[in-house]
């Protein structure tokens, strides 16, 4: 695999990681994590179609407009991720399991979170 794109977010805690194959098949990811998706799985939760997916998460991630998920307890910005369904992901956890923040470093709380995650997935 060959990473095709590398952003850093401001404050250098995070690297997402956008990787094309030999065939053409794309992930993005965080680098050291191990959270991952691909353009189809996006197209499923994000409005847009397969073929701008990829694009359209990177610039949704660095532009501040989905929040990233940490479990609270590690501290670790190996364990960084994008929830494909936030109201699931806090309705299956414990209060308090996870942190947020946004690319420029900006913490948020649970109801920041769900604010701008609503703004921007498409419900089904």
């Amino acid at each position: 695999m060959n990473v095709s794109e590398t952003y850093v977010s401001p404050d250098n805690a995070l690297k997402l990681v956008v990787v094309e194959d030999s065939g053409g098949n794309m992930t993005v990811g965080f680098e050291g994590g191990n959270w991952h998706t691909h353009p189809d799985l996006i197209r499923d939760w994000l409005p847009v179609g397969n073929r701008d997916a990829v694009q359209f998460l990177v610039e949704a991630i660095i532009g501040d407009q989905l929040p990233i998920l940490f479990k609270a307890s590690s501290g670790s910005s190996s364990n960084a991720w994008i929830s494909d369904n936030l109201w699931q992901t806090l309705r299956c956890s414990d209060d308090g399991e996870w942190s947020f923040r946004f690319w420029s470093g900006t913490v948020i709380n649970t109801e920041q979170a769900l604010e701008a995650y609503a703004r921007i997935v498409r419900r089904s």
